[in-house]
């Protein structure tokens, strides 16, 4: 099976830039955060008291190494090194199949490790931190809002299947809480 690897992909005038991860990161941390109301009194225009859409920051450490490239000849990794991966690096994350996000950079730093004859780097430790951004704060990209909602419905269904899972380890169908 074929190792899915992540990516960053920014749209500049409906056009894809794609930075895939050379290495995937090692662990990922996730820091949710809960939802506001919209409203705390409901309203004949909105009867229900919703949460607005969940809020979550993201961090993890890249790998980028040229060497493979360079001893493969590549002419663009022997005449730039790293540097045209490290500038394209911002906007929408793909992590994996289920989780393809559209986020606000907060965060980037980069650790050039080691370089070229001509002090191209050809290593770095590249530390992302990011917030997801949730529709409201996506204005008008529609691209942006559909990759939301789609991670979203993921979460959802992936929520759903956990029920199965807690049946199979001998949880009860139905559980009740007394506070």
């Amino acid at each position: 099976m074929a190792v899915v690897k992540g990516a960053f992909i920014r749209y500049d005038n409906d056009q894809p830039v794609v930075v895939v991860f050379q290495f995937n990161p090692e662990s990922i941390s996730r820091t949710p955060a809960h939802p506001p109301l919209e409203s705390a009194t409901p309203t004949l225009e909105n009867p229900r008291i919703t949460p607005s859409e969940p809020a979550e920051s993201m961090r993890f450490d890249l790998q980028i190494d040229a060497t493979d490239q360079l001893a493969a000849g590549s002419p663009l990794a022997a005449a730039h090194g790293i540097l045209p991966i490290l500038s394209a690096l911002e906007l929408l994350i793909f992590w994996g199949t289920y989780r393809i996000l559209p986020v606000r950079i907060t965060n980037l730093g980069i650790d050039e490790t080691r370089f070229d004859t001509r002090l191209n780097p050809v290593r770095a430790k590249v530390s992302v931190s990011f917030d997801v951004l949730t529709p409201n704060r996506l204005g008008d990209n529609v691209f942006g809002k559909g990759v939301y909602d789609y991670t979203r419905g993921v979460k959802q269904v992936m929520a759903a299947l956990n029920t199965l899972n807690a049946l199979e380890t001998g949880a009860p169908a139905s559980l009740s809480l007394n506070i």
